[in-house]
């Protein structure tokens, strides 16, 4: 199990729009889903390229679907920070396990489609990268229809980094 700290001596941050789970078959009822029925999943790809070993923070913020516009505090929960090290070289992934273990931790109630944003702070800089597929929930496999499609989609994104304090 991952330490539960405050980060410390953080240079660089990263934040990882993440979004996964099921949105119903239609009709359903409003809100207006944030995407398609479909099955979504992200996986958070973390790699570090540096000769040291080096500890890195991560966090979820969970950016729940807003339904009352007038209310200023519609934000979203957040999770407690979890310390990770990775050797040089080393890589890691955080994905729809990870949101259900960090939001279980921050007391975080998610639908059956969670979205937000995977924070990462370090202390020297890393590769991060996301990658998004998305399919139907349903496929017809010879006579047979089968739960979770196989992928539709699937998409790659370097997440940049910013200094933090900057």
């Amino acid at each position: 199990m991952p330490e539960l700290v405050i980060p410390s001596h953080c240079v660089f941050e990263y934040a990882a729009k993440v979004a996964c789970g099921i949105i119903a078959k239609e009709p359903v009822p409003p809100p207006i889903p944030p995407c398609v029925p479909g099955y979504y999943t992200t996986a958070v790809n973390i790699h570090n390229p540096s000769l040291k070993e080096t500890a890195l923070w991560v966090k979820f913020a969970h950016a729940p679907q807003a339904t009352d516009y007038a209310n200023p505090s519609i934000g979203g929960g957040i999770s407690p920070w979890f310390k990770y090290v990775l050797k040089p070289d080393q890589a890691m992934e955080l994905d729809a396990d990870f949101l259900l273990f960090a939001a279980k931790s921050g007391n975080i109630t998610l639908a059956s489609f969670a979205k937000g944003f995977v924070i990462i702070q370090a202390q020297l800089r890393l590769d991060v990268v996301s990658v998004y597929s998305a399919g139907p929930m349903e496929t017809v496999v010879g006579s047979k229809i089968a739960n979770m499609g196989y992928v539709a989609t699937m998409h790659t994104e370097r997440v940049p980094e910013h200094k933090i304090g900057s």
